[in-house]
């Protein structure tokens, strides 16, 4: 008799958001070296576009104090990254206290249960350890993604960037180094920088592919010299699933 097969998740696959919709999507927030002025531009032309969806596309909380990596013990403590964490997810839905919040799992956030595997593996599975549970999600009613899942927005994929296994970072142009690896409609974070690129495939197909900016302090300690650039992204849906991207910048507290 063949073995029963086992699986690494159940029903793994996108979640599908179909329009009409209007679709704000932040970005490497990393609270609590959060952009006050960024994050504040972001929102308000968030509520101006009158955004029905907002997708918190990863990194959205930094998670400093969980980090594998080497720290500097007078950084926030965990705790207090926990408290400033709840209290952004509370000004946002307080922002948008009608529109469907969607919180996509980034690398920054996987650094959760990696601490709870190094720190404290008997409380993994535990309700109230879960995410979803310590940033109370279901009193905000805000929904989680995690599982390194897309979101697909219509014909749109949405990823945070961390999913492929190699880099997608291209010497030239990150949206570029997604459509290599995407070969399909989609639009990612986690590179920190505003890139577009489009390409027709041999069928004349055309494929648009983003990368959006970032909203957190653009020069942490562990790289003050960098390319980076605040920026976020909104997504008009169509009900036949066509969508068009408004890519933006921020530069000296200007939106472009």
């Amino acid at each position: 008799m063949l073995p029963k097969a086992l699986s690494h998740f159940s029903n793994w696959g996108a979640i599908q958001l179909a329009g009409p919709a209007k679709v704000l999507i932040l970005s490497d927030i990393h609270s609590p070296y959060h952009s006050e002025a960024g994050l504040q531009i972001a929102l308000d032309h968030g509520k101006d576009q009158q955004a029905d969806v907002v997708i918190l596309n990863g990194d959205i909380l930094d998670f400093y104090s969980a980090s594998k990596f080497e720290k500097d013990p007078r950084k926030r403590s965990l705790e207090r990254e926990i408290e400033t964490g709840i209290e952004l997810l509370e000004y946002i839905r307080e922002a948008f206290p009608k529109a469907r919040i969607i919180f996509k799992e980034g690398n920054h956030e996987e650094r959760w249960e990696s601490f709870l595997i190094r720190k404290a593996s008997e409380l993994l599975g535990v309700k109230k350890f879960t995410w979803q549970s310590v940033f109370e999600l279901d009193r905000l009613k805000i929904e989680w993604v995690g599982e390194k899942r897309p979101i697909r927005l219509g014909k749109l994929n949405v990823i945070h960037g961390h999913e492929y296994r190699f880099a997608i970072a291209n010497p030239v142009n990150i949206a570029r180094g997604l459509f290599n690896k995407a070969k399909a409609h989609a639009l990612c974070g986690h590179f920190h920088q505003t890139h577009t690129h489009s390409e027709a495939t041999i069928e004349q197909r055309l494929i648009a592919t983003f990368s959006t900016g970032c909203l957190c302090d653009l020069h942490p300690d562990y790289a003050p010299i960098n390319n980076w650039n605040q920026g976020f992204a909104d997504v008009d849906v169509t009900a036949s699933g066509n969508f068009h991207v408004n890519n933006l910048r921020i530069d000296q507290g200007e939106l472009y």
